[in-house]
């Protein structure tokens, strides 16, 4: 990864040995905490929206899992955005209707609705 990003290789050259923060933990800590700040400014402009809808959708992985995406889309300056919040797995694909439970339980959940 230092050969392709130059401030890596610089903090690869210049940091302690024990503190690269190249661990799977650190890794991933990094990552939670990064697609934590994305979700609050994505409801942050979508709270600041006059209008908003959520949409859902479910499609089999590669796994022949089913997979619940979960969108919302959102005017911001003129302009439709369209972002993507989650892909859950789903524990059962034959409920009445995904729409009626699925995205309104998101929605609580992203304190959308």
């Amino acid at each position: 990864m230092a050969t392709v990003d130059p401030l890596m290789e610089d903090h690869l050259k210049n940091c302690a040995d024990h503190a690269t923060y190249l661990s799977p933990d650190i890794q991933n800590q990094m990552i939670e905490v990064i697609g934590s700040a994305i979700s609050k400014e994505i409801i942050r402009r979508v709270k600041e929206a006059t209008f908003f809808a959520i949409i859902a959708d479910e499609t089999p992985d590669s796994g022949k899992i089913e997979q619940l995406s979960l969108l919302v889309r959102y005017v911001r300056n003129g302009t439709t955005e369209e972002r993507l919040l989650s892909v859950e797995p789903m524990d059962q694909t034959y409920c009445r209707s995904p729409s009626a439970h699925y995205p309104r339980q998101a929605g609580r959940r992203l304190d959308l609705v």
